[in-house]
């Protein structure tokens, strides 16, 4: 049996290492846009840089929608992604310029359909369409893949960022606010 990897895919092949607290997974580049890079959060100082801009658009959401989103327990929470989660680094000529959170479950049977969810993507606003947030979701999209997922779904986003799902190749989950891209599972 072949497995594919999802549409969404970079030309970039992946390729497996493996890391003392993440396991192995798939590390490559995004290079979607031109001197952008993307990456796993695996050191402190990068937790850092991902907490510092995600606080920023978490309390911005708290603002704009209060009582949605308690703040403190998004950033514990984000501090401690645990093994079914991931935080994705958009860098531009060495400048941290973007940040998501993708999460998924452990399949509870065999044969189970398992779903990733991704969220808090934050794109620094003179970044904004430059192609950061589409390569932020397209990386999210191959850890989906990578992670034996089926399904990659978003929810609450901006018009703005809508277009950008949309031209990815996420579409609309009937019965849902939300938006949903399929993937093929790895395994």
């Amino acid at each position: 049996m072949t497995t594919t990897a999802p549409t969404t895919a970079p030309t970039t092949a992946p390729t497996t290492t493996s890391h003392p607290t993440t396991g192995p997974g798939p590390d490559l580049v995004e290079t979607t846009s031109p001197g952008v890079n993307v990456t796993t959060v695996r050191l402190p100082r990068e937790l850092d840089e991902a907490a510092a801009l995600l606080e920023h658009q978490l309390r911005w959401q708290s603002e704009v929608r209060p009582g949605s989103i308690d703040v403190d327990d998004e950033l514990a929470l984000l501090r401690h992604p645990g093994p079914w989660a991931r935080l994705l680094l958009a860098h531009r000529d060495e400048r941290t310029v973007g940040v998501a959170r993708i999460h998924w479950g452990p399949a509870r049977r065999a044969g189970e359909v398992r779903r990733a969810q991704l969220t808090h993507v934050f794109v620094v606003p003179d970044e904004r369409r430059a192609g950061v947030g589409e390569a932020l979701v397209r990386r999210a999209a191959i850890l989906a893949w990578w992670n034996g997922c089926h399904d990659l779904h978003v929810t609450s986003w901006s018009r703005e960022a809508t277009g950008m799902l949309h031209r990815v190749g996420f579409r609309e989950e009937p019965g849902s606010e939300g938006l949903l891209l399929s993937v093929r599972p790895a395994v």
